[in-house]
This record gives structure tokens, C-alpha cells and sequence, in this order.
């Protein structure tokens, strides 16, 4: 971060009042369920779009950490394109267990749907039906996911992937 012109101190004040603030309203929102007695029956889910971004001369405070993992926002590394997916849903979501089945966001529409009993037409739907997963099954995708990547720089080359099983 200094190499940019910032303030190292500076710019981790930031980011650690951004994740204060964050777990601060988390616990408000949780304890405002608590009170309403919604909790049981309420899905709560915490997830990103993408993996940390670099610190540039305008964003000092992405300061980020992909876990170990390759790249982060914009590549199509692993730590681009895995994020947290956290499910808290007391009567469906078993606790306290990580599950490594792969997921997109094209599946959010038709697992919601099947969650909540929808009857729509399910040859339309791009992503597929993960309630299972949600609910503690572990397997693999029926569909393979395509990806197409745009980076943050005017020279940065578009980017286009397919993920299939344990191939990308």
C-alpha cells in the first residue's frame, strides 16, 4: 500500500471498520429475528460475488485475503471465483457443516424457487435447483458453469471459462 501513496494504517482502519460495521449490523439483524421469534423459519445468507480485489492507488483499503488460494477479484483463479456462501436456516441447514459443493450465482433463482414451493416452469431456469445442498447434501453440478471475466484495467483481455466437475 505504501508503494501507492497510502497510509498502511490508514487504509486498515477502513477496512476494519467496514467488518465491525458489518458484524455489528449481522448482530442486530440476527438479535431483531430473535425478538420477533423468526428465527426458526428465516434463511439468512452471506456470500460474495467475487474474491478480494488488490489495493490500487484509488482503493487503498481492499485489503483482502483469499486464503491461500491463487488470483482474487477479476482472474479466474480460485481465489477469484471461490467466496464464502454461508446458509444460517435453523428448521432446513444443518449446523457447523462445510459443504464443497460448487455453486453459481444463476443458481439462486430456481434453489429460492424450490425453497418456497414455486410452480414455475423449470425448463426456463439457467442455474439449477441446489436446495438439496442447502439442506446438507453434498454432490457435484448436473451443468457444467461458463464465466466470462472482465478486468479493471483498458488493456486487460476478456477472459471466458468453463468449469465442469473438477476441469476448468
Amino acid at each position: 500500500i505504501e508503494d501507492l501513496g497510502g497510509d498502511i494504517d490508514q487504509s486498515m482502519r477502513v477496512y476494519l471498520a467496514d467488518l465491525y460495521a458489518l458484524d455489528l449490523n449481522v448482530g442486530r439483524m440476527l438479535d431483531t429475528l430473535d425478538e420477533l421469534e423468526l428465527t426458526n423459519n428465516t434463511v439468512l445468507v452471506f456470500s460474495s460475488d467475487n474474491g478480494p480485489a488488490r489495493p490500487s492507488a484509488e482503493f487503498l483499503e481492499n485489503i483482502g485475503y483469499a486464503g491461500g488460494l491463487r488470483g482474487g477479484k477479476h482472474y479466474y483463479y480460485e481465489g477469484g471465483t471461490r467466496v464464502p456462501f454461508i446458509v444460517r436456516w435453523p428448521m432446513g441447514t444443518p449446523r457447523n457443516k462445510v459443504n464443497d459443493s460448487i455453486m453459481f450465482g444463476l443458481d439462486w433463482l430456481p434453489t429460492v424457487c424450490s425453497l418456497a414451493g414455486c410452480d414455475i416452469p423449470w425448463e426456463i431456469m439457467e442455474g439449477e435447483d441446489m436446495s438439496d445442498v442447502w439442506r446438507g447434501a453434498v454432490r457435484n453440478r448436473h451443468t457444467p458453469l461458463f464465466y466470462r471475466g472482465i478486468g479493471p484495467n483498458p488493456g486487460y483481455r476478456e477472459q471466458h471459462w468453463i468449469r465442469y466437475g473438477p476441469w476448468k
